[in-house]
């Protein structure tokens, strides 16, 4: 099995080193489910509890050692399949409650997720990827966007100021802190409160992962990707 990963992963571009283990061995993936960036158009593969509490699919989600820490890897080409309403590729977690989806406002209690993650690899030509969000029913609310070396939070199309990191360098890892209570967002990066965003809703979930920016239109060839790696990742609701 295990050599079958790797050449699975060599035959779309490049090798990657699998652990023996699964993500949710790393992670607490209790309340959450993953979309990959396979299967058919509009209508990319999902897995759920309890099949994603022993799931691995390498190149796009997979367990690897760095620096004598197991991170889980989020991958997504640039030809990956798409869900209906976006026309680019994730490898991407999304809350969930128990078996329902998460679904909640920042009118009431206080919503938190905190990430400790790293941008890896951009696309080669169109040199963007999100690696976490607030989204709702039908559109981000905010997303953590890295566009070159700027790292910033991005809401309805806007950027929110200051930026995260206007020189990120690939590899570097940092701990986010996003909270939404009040009718506000609170971004924290590294300790530091950066973003406050006046800007309320219901129907909220977070997401955390890899969502590649480009597509094959950009000018980007079929084995352009984009990666992330979670070293942890905690949500909580208080009333």
């Amino acid at each position: 099995m295990r050599t079958t990963l790797l050449l699975f992963a060599f035959a779309l571009g490049h090798f990657v080193s699998v652990m023996c283990i699964v993500p949710a061995q790393v992670l607490d993936l209790r309340n959450w489910y993953i979309t990959l960036p396979v299967g058919e158009k509009g209508q990319p593969e999902t897995v759920r509890q309890p099949a994603l509490a022993t799931f691995v699919f390498p190149p796009y989600f997979y367990v690897a050692s760095v620096g004598g820490d197991n991170v889980v890897v989020f991958e997504a080409p640039a030809n990956g399949t798409t869900t209906k309403d976006s026309t680019y590729p994730r490898s991407e977690l999304r809350e969930m409650n128990g078996t329902a989806l998460a679904s909640w406002s920042n009118k009431s209690g206080n919503h938190t997720m905190m990430v400790r993650e790293a941008f890896t690899h951009l696309p080669d030509k169109k040199k963007e990827a999100v690696g976490a969000q607030i989204h709702n029913a039908t559109d981000d609310v905010i997303e953590i966007r890295l566009s070159n070396s700027r790292l910033f939070v991005q809401a309805n199309g806007n950027d929110l100021t200051p930026d995260l990191d206007p020189n990120y360098k690939l590899g570097s890892v940092y701990d986010l802190k996003i909270q939404a209570y009040d009718s506000k967002i609170f971004v924290s990066y590294n300790g530091v409160l950066k973003v406050t965003y006046a800007y309320t809703g219901e129907g909220w979930y977070f997401k955390a992962g890899c969502y590649t920016q480009t597509n094959l239109s950009h000018g980007d060839p079929p084995t352009s990707y984009g990666q992330t790696q979670i070293y942890s990742v905690e949500v909580s609701h208080t009333a």
